[in-house]
């Protein structure tokens, strides 16, 4: 009984976390996501445009997800979310569609704005853009 009500707890999160980074993903903007992640764009490697936009889409959906990480300091819930992740198709299915569909149209957003010809970023104007310069 205890392991079909943990069970349930697993599920209907599973499906509110994927549903809600579903829904700011939606009409999510460059802009938004620059703004919350301003002083995070730095890195010892030289990413590329599209690395970039990724690692700040994630930080921009994990910033609203402070449930979540509680949650996940539960072993037994995440044994139960490992589990249970396979079947959480629909949404899993959703989500994965619309991050890939903002990733690519933030990345093409982001190239036109903050990259060079060569499409390397262009650091100076990313930074007067955080920097409230622009």
């Amino acid at each position: 009984m205890e392991t079909q009500l943990l069970q349930n707890r697993v599920r209907q999160n599973l499906e509110l976390f994927y549903q809600q980074r579903t829904e700011r993903l939606q009409s999510l903007t460059l802009d938004d996501v620059l703004t919350r992640s301003p002083h995070n764009l730095w890195s010892t490697e030289e990413p590329s445009a599209p690395d970039l936009v990724a690692r700040l889409l994630e930080e921009y959906l994990a910033s609203f997800e402070g449930w979540w990480t509680t949650l996940l300091q539960d072993t037994d819930f995440c044994l139960q979310a490992i589990q249970l992740q396979e079947q959480i198709t629909t949404p899993r299915y959703a989500y994965h569609a619309q991050w890939a569909s903002t990733h690519n149209r933030l990345v093409l957003d982001f190239i036109n704005r903050y990259c060079h010809p060569d499409f390397a970023i262009d650091w100076a104007k990313l930074l007067r853009f955080n920097s409230g310069t622009n």
